[in-house]
């Protein structure tokens, strides 16, 4: 047949047309019809092996090699691929002794190791001490420097006793706002030792600058108690001349000093121009204080303007692009949805704290969340008007939050939309849903799915959780270390003891007005977990309103009944009656306790 196709041939049936047959198709289809093979395949056996030399670099080979040498017996050589030589197998007692060796050699270099660091402690110790000598010294000469240098001014030298240091918390700001400028930390229960020192020495007549110090600002230990502080700081103008001779000033804390008027407080940004942290916390700061220093320092990064009763329009606080704080709890008229949504031009705001803030919604965080996408720590407390479509539009973009606090919002917060949430936070470390009561099963299991790295929780009060969701919640959140189910009603003794068994990172367990669970109960958890603290304050919840618990009602007296003395008569007959049974009285001491 030529190399014409089947169908050009004008036959119907391709297989009679020997279209497979031509050469044509030979490379294609060369086994159109499945053939056997040509040789069957060997059969796999102990023996199949026996004739397949060993490789010289093979683990058989190399081992018989080390334990038997040049002399192996050809029997064992050809059938070692499959069964272990016995120049291999070592004997039981010889294990033993092997065994021995190897842990006695790494006991040994164990306590190598252990003095080597132990020395190496040593040192260091020895080091620290002779620093922290040195230091001593160093500034004890500074005292009786400065104790010198007053007594050439002719200035009281009543209360140089001693030195008062002042400790300020560590922030963790990138360039680092202390190298700015001194520190000003005033507070109701201190005097500002810090001013006196720029007045005295700084200011009026700087002392010669020692080359051996670190640093050239004044320390906590260069600070000298002085009557002048109880006179700087009991008037504005004192304050204000200290105030307006530090321009260098970087941090000043004004907190909970409500002697200081509106009008003082509105200057302290004309005075401080490079200010970076500011705090006035409850004091009398008005809407000119905010747009003074906002105008004036726009270096500023942390801001606490919490507990501000005069203070009504903080929106100016937007402004500061450099803004990475800002407090403003406790102040309901300022902290609104204009003044939050505003600080979205605050591109690294990373801490966000209004709590009890009623005029605070949801379009405030959405506006924020069009900006702001670096917030860590998150406290929306008791902020009724915030919903499920804000608080989800803020955790979308900011997915390394690590502490939320929503405690106290039980109105517009529902369970299926706070569980969608908070999806997006999955290396939160802090998260509070205290006094939430309209939280339900929902939360618990998107908790423990999506949060796995939570260090501290708070479901207090949240009735409808039970047995189960904690079990989920214990199980998957292995670094929990802080917990509280106080109010959770639905909690069993059963439930807790079984989860118990899990908790290995747990510190702290508050588990007040828990009705399910005894007191006995809570005293064998506390046996069996000795390092975790089992906070019970109440067994069970108590009314505020109901009284009935209390010994007396404020106003009333209650009165004893005396209790009658009571004549016991015994069964001892006497002789001298005939065999009638005599009255015995109680003794003289026990007759008188009954009487009084």
């Amino acid at each position: 047949m030529d190399s014409a196709t089947w169908h050009q041939a004008g036959k119907k049936n391709f297989l009679a047309s020997g279209w497979h047959k031509n050469e044509s198709y030979s490379h294609v289809l060369p086994n159109f019809r499945r053939m056997p093979p040509k040789s069957a395949l060997p059969e796999l056996s102990a023996d199949t092996f026996r004739s397949v030399p060993v490789r010289p670099y093979s683990a058989e080979s190399f081992r018989s090699k080390v334990r038997l040498g040049d002399n192996v017996d050809p029997v064992v050589d050809s059938i070692r691929r499959l069964y272990p030589s016995p120049g291999c197998i070592s004997p039981p007692g010889q294990r033993i002794f092997d065994h021995y060796e190897r842990s006695t050699a790494h006991k040994a270099r164990d306590a190598v190791k252990h003095a080597e660091v132990l020395k190496q402690v040593q040192i260091r110790e020895a080091a620290e001490r002779r620093l922290d000598a040195a230091k001593k010294r160093k500034m004890q000469k500074k005292i009786r420097q400065r104790a010198d240098d007053l007594r050439e001014r002719g200035l009281s030298l009543e209360g140089v006793d001693e030195v008062s240091p002042v400790s300020t918390p560590e922030h963790s700001d990138e360039e680092g706002c202390a190298s700015q400028g001194a520190q000003v930390h005033i507070g109701p229960t201190m005097t500002a030792l810090r001013v006196a020192i720029q007045i005295q020495s700084h200011l009026a007549n700087p002392p010669p600058v020692d080359m051996d110090s670190d640093t050239d600002s004044v320390s906590d230990d260069d600070l000298i108690r002085d009557a002048f502080f109880d006179s700087a700081f009991s008037s504005e103008a004192e304050l204000s001349a200290v105030l307006a001779a530090s321009p260098q000033l970087g941090r000043l804390r004004l907190s909970d000093n409500r002697w200081l008027s509106s009008g003082f407080l509105s200057g302290i940004g004309v005075m401080l121009p490079k200010l970076t942290e500011l705090c006035l916390r409850g004091t009398n700061a008005g809407n000119g204080a905010v747009v003074t220093f906002v105008g004036a320092c726009p270096a500023l990064r942390i801001v606490d303007l919490s507990n501000c009763a005069l203070l009504t329009d903080a929106s100016p606080v937007g402004g500061l692009r450099e803004l990475r704080e800002f407090r403003c709890a406790r102040s309901p008229r300022a902290a609104t949805s204009q003044l939050v949504a505003g600080l979205k031009a605050a591109k690294r705001l990373e801490v966000l704290d209004v709590s009890f803030s009623p005029n605070l919604g949801d379009q405030g965080l959405v506006g924020l969340a069009e900006g702001c996408r670096s917030i860590t720590h998150l406290c929306l407390v008791s902020c009724p008007q915030v919903g499920d479509e804000g608080l989800s539009a803020l955790l979308g973009v900011n997915s390394n939050l690590q502490h939320l606090s929503l405690a106290l919002n039980p109105s517009r917060l529902t369970d299926d939309g706070v569980s969608r949430a908070v999806r997006f936070i999955k290396r939160v470390r802090y998260l509070d849903f205290s006094g939430c009561t309209q939280l339900s099963r929902m939360l618990p299991s998107a908790v423990a799915r999506h949060c796995q790295y939570l260090e501290g929780l708070s479901f207090a009060s949240v009735a409808d959780i039970g047995d189960d969701q904690l079990r989920c919640l214990i199980m998957k959140c292995a670094n929990l270390m802080r917990l509280d189910i106080s109010g959770c009603q639905a909690i069993s003794e059963e439930g807790l003891l079984a989860t118990m068994d899990f908790c290995s990172n747990l510190q702290r367990l508050n588990m007040s007005m828990l009705p399910n669970v005894s007191d006995n109960v809570v005293g064998v958890l506390r046996k069996s977990n000795a390092g975790c603290i089992f906070d019970r304050h109440a067994s069970n919840f108590v009314d505020p309103d109901d009284l009935s618990g209390l010994p007396r009602v404020a106003g009333t007296t209650v009165v004893k009944k005396k209790k009658k003395p009571s004549r016991k008569t015994g069964g001892v007959r006497s002789k001298s009656t005939g065999g009638k049974k005599s009255t015995t009285r109680r003794s003289s001491s026990r007759g008188r306790a009954s009487r009084s």
